[in-house]
């Protein structure tokens, strides 16, 4: 029998039929809408968030014939919104990407390091907690209001009866003790919540709920059909890239970027507030950190810099990120001296800075454009590497990487990423659909379908040869990367400044 993954994204909603070897049989899309404006708010409307599940399933009842082992969810993490009592929603859906708490941060209180161990999550505006803690100072609901830390719940509500949110996706809401998977006493303290307010916290992988009547008829599956909250995108990924032992660094490169090491407890920065720990599922936690700027500056770069291939791209039907890839392979390692600081939206890891903006270095007559496209991919890199120290001093080490999105497909990205980190790099296929096969794969191993070296074996070949690092450049880039760094400790203690001076006189901001 057939399992139906859903991946609920900020931009489409993804849906998978995988039959019991793990062999994706469908792929269905559907686009949701992502409402933003010039204040940061970046917002999803739950009830088309929810039509759009429905579409989704009902076009996976069709393929299947209504028949299905499981519904299994997936889903980006970070986002909030308050229910009323009923489970109507009483606010739209803040998403990881809104940016307006960046300026309430402080008054918030959640810069403690007793939070940031209790929970693995630093204190950052992309989390559930301040976005609760504001939205009840701004709407004032009352005592029996309900609250929902990811997309999944309001979806979940309306297929099941029932207002839940899996763990993992709840770890990465601030809100959860990462080492029992129970809510934070903490947390619910700081938002003035009550157990009254939660939605019940469940092991999505492992425990499940039925598709009612009324949802059934609906959308074509059978009442009764399990429907599992499931893990969070980033614990699906992670498992999808086969990142699964220990001394394995997932890397994920799209519009953002991230790292991430699987281990079988959690663990946090011990000399300061670094990198994340959330559960990933199946009794595994994911270490590392995510990056807001990564692809969006390669397409910042081409809108700004590169309108030629835009327009060779589109007449010619030639892959723009194709000929960007042979630009960037003009420029030496290094960029000819320039460094580019890529943090054009902010950034969350490791810096935690949501003022800084980007910063080009070292230009000179003689800089090319070629230059500037390799500075800004080496930017990116950089940034991850620096994660990736912080996890090295907590002894936290890889000795490979498996990686997946569409940055990696530029070759000349895949070297700099294997020459920066020092390690070899192993990409998925471009048609592998990380998310989804990995949801299928916490779904097989949470009941007994498959072993983690089963998982290893069967899909092994979906792996390709990326980049393997060169010495040499290894070795300059170990150097080049502390100039870098150097730079950005330079320039911090202006950015909340120049933040400041440019939103009251420039307006750019």
């Amino acid at each position: 029998m057939t399992t139906v993954v859903i991946d609920i994204g900020t931009t489409n909603i993804k849906t998978g039929i995988f039959d019991d070897d793990g062999q994706l049989l469908d792929l269905h899309y559907e686009r949701v809408n992502l409402e933003v404006d010039a204040t940061g708010r970046a917002e999803q409307d739950p009830y088309d968030i929810y039509s759009k599940v429905v579409a989704s399933l009902r076009h996976a009842s069709r393929v299947t014939g209504g028949e299905a082992e499981a519904i299994f969810f997936t889903s980006q993490m970070h986002s909030a919104m308050l229910l009323d009592k009923n489970g109507e929603p009483l606010s739209r859906l803040i998403t990881y990407l809104d940016t307006r708490l960046s300026l309430h941060l402080d008054e918030l209180s959640l810069k403690n390091h007793d939070l940031y161990h209790e929970t693995g999550c630093p204190p950052l505006i992309i989390y559930p907690l301040p976005k609760i803690i504001y939205l009840k100072k701004i709407l004032k609901p009352d005592t029996k209001h309900k609250i929902a830390v990811s997309v999944k719940e309001f979806p979940l509500l309306k297929l099941t009866g029932h207002l839940v949110v899996d763990a993992s996706t709840a770890s990465g809401a601030q809100m959860v003790d990462i080492h029992s998977l129970k809510w934070s006493e903490h947390a619910v303290s700081l938002a003035q919540l009550s157990e009254e307010n939660l939605p019940e916290l469940v092991i999505g992988e492992k425990e499940y709920l039925e598709l009612t009547s009324d949802a059934a008829s609906l959308i074509g599956f059978k009442k009764g059909t399990p429907v599992y909250p499931g893990v969070s995108d980033a614990g699906a990924h992670s498992f999808g890239v086969l990142a699964i032992e220990e001394n394995t660094l997932a890397l994920n490169v799209g519009t953002s970027a991230a790292i991430r090491l699987t281990k079988p407890e959690p663990q946090v920065d011990r000399y300061d507030m670094r990198f994340f720990s959330y559960y990933a599922g199946n009794s595994r936690w994911i270490i590392g950190g995510a990056i807001n700027n990564a692809g969006i500056a390669v397409e910042w770069f081409l809108k700004s810099f590169a309108t030629a291939e835009e327009i060779v791209s589109d007449t010619a039907r030639i892959d723009k990120f194709s000929l960007l890839d042979v630009e960037a392979q003009l420029s030496p390692p290094g960029a000819n001296g320039l460094i580019f600081l890529p943090y054009l939206t902010g950034e969350r890891f490791p810096i935690r800075d949501p003022y800084f903006r980007g910063v080009l270095y070292g230009a000179s007559l003689s800089t090319t454009r070629n230059d500037v496209l390799r500075a800004i991919m080496e930017g990116v890199a950089f940034t991850l590497k620096m994660i990736y120290n912080a996890l090295q001093e907590n002894g936290l080490n890889a000795s490979i990487i498996h990686g997946g999105g569409g940055g990696l497909r530029m070759k000349t990205w895949r070297q700099i990423f294997s020459d920066i980190f020092g390690i070899p790099l192993l990409v998925v296929r471009e048609d592998y659909e990380p998310t989804l096969i990995g949801g299928w794969l916490h779904f097989a191993l949470a009941n007994g379908l498959i072993s983690y070296k089963e998982a290893l074996y069967r899909f092994k070949e979906v792996l390709q040869d990326g980049a393997n690092p060169d010495p040499f450049t290894s070795e300059f880039y170990s150097e080049y990367v502390n100039l870098f760094i150097k730079l950005y400790n330079t320039l911090r203690d202006y950015s909340r400044e120049f933040h400041n001076f440019t939103k009251k006189h420039v307006k750019v901001f």
